[in-house]
């Protein structure tokens, strides 16, 4: 997956980088959050300046962040409903542990994230815009 932008400023030893949006994001453009990008300057070779274009290059091992963060709470979320429902009559105690088990589960994405957070940053390598690419 493979993202333009250009660098609007470098601040705190951030870069942040306003992306150009997808064409399913241009119909929508619910996911704002995701053409705001900060990176941290450590984590790049080169040096680039604010107005720079860049192309960020994310690799599959993003995607497996990204099914992470959104979709293994819910998978344990539905899991302690029906692991729960199985033993107790109750519904704030199958309520409780399917809570339970979410805490979990971003418990779980806290410690990968310490533990993996240089390891999902994208390559970020000077870009030439084309004629139908607007930022």
């Amino acid at each position: 997956m493979n993202r333009i932008g250009k660098i609007e400023n470098i601040e705190n030893g951030k870069y942040h980088i306003k992306t150009i949006p997808s064409e399913k994001c241009k119909k929508c453009n619910v996911c704002e959050a995701e053409q705001d990008i900060w990176l941290d300057v450590n984590y790049f070779d080169k040096k680039f300046k604010k107005g720079d274009t860049v192309k960020l290059i994310y690799e599959k091992k993003f995607s497996y962040l990204v099914f992470l963060i959104y979709i293994f709470p819910v998978i344990l979320l539905i899991a302690g409903a029906f692991i729960s429902e199985m033993f107790f009559e109750n519904e704030l105690y199958v309520v409780l542990i399917s809570m339970l088990m979410m805490g979990i589960g971003i418990l779980i994405i806290k410690k990968v994230d310490t533990k993996f957070k240089n390891k999902f940053v994208p390559e970020m390598e000077k870009h030439q815009l084309e004629d139908n690419e607007v930022i």
